[in-house]
C-alpha cells in the first residue's frame, strides 16, 4: 500500500499500515507532489533491498483472507452490520 500523507489523521493511518500491519510504504513528497521517480524509488528500495519487504504479500494475503471472513454471511462485519440494521430499524424518528 503506498501512503500520501496530506491532511489531519492521514498521518496516523500511515504509522498504522506501515509500521503497525508492516503493509504501507510512506512515500516522500516534495511540494506537495507525487513524483513517479518518489514511488519508483521507494518501492524499489522496499521489495528489493529491505528485508521487510520480502514478507509484505504474505502480510497482505492474511490479512485479505481475515477481511474475507469477516463479510462473508455470519462474520463478524456482516453480524455487526446486522446489529447496526436492527437497531435503526427500532428507532423513531
Amino acid at each position: 500500500m503506498i501512503c500520501r500523507p496530506l491532511l489531519g489523521d492521514q498521518r496516523l493511518n500511515v504509522r498504522e499500515a506501515s509500521e503497525k500491519w508492516k503493509i504501507g510504504l510512506m512515500v516522500e513528497i516534495s511540494d506537495r507532489v507525487l513524483t513517479k521517480k518518489s514511488v519508483s524509488n521507494a518501492l524499489s528500495w522496499w521489495v528489493l533491498k529491505s528485508s521487510e519487504g520480502r514478507t509484505v504479500k504474505e502480510r497482505v494475503m492474511s490479512m485479505m483472507e481475515m477481511a474475507h471472513e469477516a463479510i462473508k454471511h455470519g462474520g463478524i462485519s456482516a453480524q455487526s452490520l446486522d446489529d447496526l440494521i436492527r437497531i435503526l430499524t427500532k428507532m423513531e424518528f
